[in-house]
């Protein structure tokens, strides 16, 4: 059952009661704008001083893919309600610098998430799509493994991070040109 004042037969008109239960509400409120008070001061730190390295050591793209940090704690948090999974969990740490969380997209969509990755360093240590991969959906049907549906992918990229995320004089990243099959 629940807990309330209501529910302990007390008179709720009691001014005292009416105090206990405003001071409550109030301290929850105090508490809500200084959480997010903290959160707003976290983000804009990231932003001015975080953010900008792994743009550059991180951001990449190539004719059908882009790949992107996490700009804010709010974008990780809808990211991981848009696919169903736990990365909502791991917006602080990123924010704090502690784990690097990139999107990938398609460069069509680039608003509709599609594999979210964790970083250490230029090794992936975890990527995922909806549900994990526990769950067909129309970009993974099959339920594939990512690392293994986004290969290709995955490894130009890693190659282009561990060559040091090498860009031209426009900023855009460096690739090895495709060879041409006959």
């Amino acid at each position: 059952m629940k807990r309330t004042i209501e529910n302990w037969n007390c008179n709720t008109e009691n001014t005292a009661i009416k105090q206990i239960r405003n001071q409550g509400i109030g301290d929850r409120i105090t508490k809500q704008k200084n959480h997010f008070t903290k959160c707003h001061k976290k983000n804009d730190a990231f932003r001015s001083k975080l953010l900008p390295k792994l743009v550059k050591k991180y951001l990449w793209w190539n004719d059908d893919y882009l790949i992107r940090p996490a700009v804010s704690a709010k974008e990780i948090t809808r990211e991981g309600m848009a696919l169903l999974h736990c990365v909502g969990g791991y917006a602080d740490r990123h924010i704090n610098g502690k784990t690097v969380i990139l999107f990938m997209r398609r460069k069509d969509r680039p608003g509709v998430p599609l594999v979210t990755i964790e970083m250490n360093g230029n090794r992936i240590v975890q990527a995922h799509g909806y549900r994990n991969e526990w769950k067909p959906c129309k970009d993974n049907p099959d339920k594939t493994p990512i690392r293994e549906l986004y290969k290709n992918i995955f490894d130009e990229w890693e190659k282009w991070l561990i060559a040091g995320s090498k860009r031209n004089k426009a900023g855009e990243p460096m690739r090895k040109a495709r060879r041409k099959t006959a």
